[in-house]
């Protein structure tokens, strides 16, 4: 085992791996949402276009993203539609409209992910106040364990992999005796 204070770098990523599980329950919102968007929206796109497109989607110029507001001061999120955008004339704020019930459950989606974002970030900072407090690996194996596990297996592990190669000088005993040789 290791001695001595945790880098501030290690305490990061230890925070951020063991918050991780929010993390992917914030992606799995995301993609739900972005999945009932690009199927709504495909509702409203010609069958031909979206035949074409899926045989050749370099050629159909896509929509990309779709904003969507979850708030009154403009707040909203991004998500990415990579689909044919609606044919000329159809503004993507009215095609939404158009179905209030899937517009209010993105909204809901939507605030419900930032009210993750926003849980996570609170815990990773008690984790990072809490590994910094501690301070040492022998501390940390003691009083908070699930995080020192992650530490060794994770962050350390990771450490190993990304450490520099071996030190291609001479060694110190070669070059003192060749020192001596020649002074």
């Amino acid at each position: 085992m290791k001695k001595g204070r945790i880098a501030g770098w290690k305490i990061d990523r230890v925070a951020n791996g063991l918050t991780s599980g929010i993390e992917d329950k914030r992606q799995a919102l995301y993609d739900k949402m972005e999945k009932q968007l690009a199927d709504y929206f495909l509702g409203f796109i010609p069958k031909e276009v979206v035949d074409f497109w899926q045989k050749y989607p370099e050629r159909v110029v896509t929509m990309d993203s779709y904003w969507l507001k979850a708030g009154n001061n403009n707040t909203g999120l991004s998500l990415y539609c990579d689909i044919p955008d609606l044919p000329k004339g159809m503004k993507r704020e009215e095609v939404l409209n158009k179905n209030p019930q899937l517009k209010a459950e993105l909204i809901t989606l939507a605030l419900k992910r930032k009210e993750l974002e926003k849980e996570r970030r609170v815990l990773i900072n008690k984790i990072k106040c809490t590994i910094s407090s501690l301070g040492t690996y022998k501390q940390l194996e003691n009083e908070f364990p699930e995080a020192f596990k992650y530490l060794v297996k994770e962050v350390d592990k990771e450490e190993i992999v990304e450490a520099r190669p071996e030190n291609r000088c001479d060694s110190v005993e070669e070059l003192r005796a060749e020192l001596s040789k020649k002074a």
